[in-house]
């Protein structure tokens, strides 16, 4: 990754240069949030390594943000994940995934648990609200870039985040998650 690969990723975080209202909604309440505000549930997570704590910060946010009520989550990831989600609704059911994933609002995946054909048909779901995906394999994101019709695409160096919106023109942005 070069310098200017870097300086943009940290402009994105932090809300510079992202003119989509929601986009920057998403940013500066789900992936870069202000330091003096947590949800109660952030401060009562178990014992894990910095970044699974950040991204599991993150998917509490994404879940109160969007208003999640159902998850699938990869059997590759820790139980961790799940647990947490649980805990933002009481109600939200968390499923691991074994298959084709489908009615599900948020779709937690790993790697190359799916071609992109499958993540296509996953964006085409009426009930997604957010698909996340942890180390994805090289030339994903662009792929699926091309795959979302209406939404925004969030690149980081470990994660994508696409979270499809309608009527909203298509927009990525590389930022730290």
């Amino acid at each position: 990754m070069g310098f200017a690969e870097a300086y943009k990723r940290w402009r994105h975080t932090r809300g510079y240069g992202v003119h989509s209202p929601f986009a920057y909604r998403i940013v500066r309440r789900v992936v870069r949030q202000s330091p003096g505000y947590r949800y109660y549930i952030e401060s009562d997570l178990p014992e894990m390594s910095r970044a699974e704590r950040r991204e599991v910060r993150q998917l509490i946010r994404l879940a109160a943000e969007l208003d999640i009520r159902s998850a699938a989550i990869a059997p590759q990831l820790p139980e961790s994940y799940a647990k947490a989600l649980h805990e933002v609704r009481s109600d939200m059911s968390t499923d691991v995934l074994t298959g084709h994933p489908s009615g599900h609002q948020l779709i937690i995946g790993y790697a190359d648990l799916w071609p992109t054909e499958v993540c296509t048909r996953i964006l085409n779901s009426p009930s997604l609200k957010a698909l996340w995906i942890k180390n994805p394999p090289a030339g994903h994101a662009p792929a699926l870039f091309n795959a979302l019709s209406e939404g925004v695409l969030f690149i980081g160096k470990n994660a994508i985040l696409v979270i499809p919106h309608p009527g909203m023109q298509k927009v990525a942005y590389s930022v730290c998650i």
